[in-house]
């Protein structure tokens, strides 16, 4: 995100270009991509007073207190849940599967 605003979008624009245009370019729209009933979300939480639609505090993106993910919440910085499990580390998807 900060190479895009570095290019010269407002932080609105950056936003929109790692949510809603991405999902667009991958054709998954219909599934992913905005806050909308229905669709599948992954919900990023910021301590209080981060406003990262502001250009200033865009940089906070880096710094996020929680991460929704499928359902559990995941402290940011170890990705270790803190609900419904807490202390349960986030298991690593396998490479390679196959």
């Amino acid at each position: 995100m900060q190479f895009t605003m570095a290019g010269g979008l407002d932080a609105y624009e950056v936003l929109r270009a790692a949510t809603r245009d991405g999902a667009l370019s991958l054709g998954l729209f219909d599934a992913i991509g905005s806050l909308t009933p229905g669709k599948l979300a992954d919900i990023v939480l910021y301590p209080p007073g981060v406003d990262i639609a502001a250009l200033k505090d865009l940089k906070a993106s880096k710094d996020p207190l929680s991460v929704i993910r499928g359902g559990r919440i995941y402290d940011a910085a170890t990705m270790i849940e803190d609900w419904p499990v807490k202390g349960r580390k986030q298991a690593k998807p396998s490479l390679n599967a196959d």
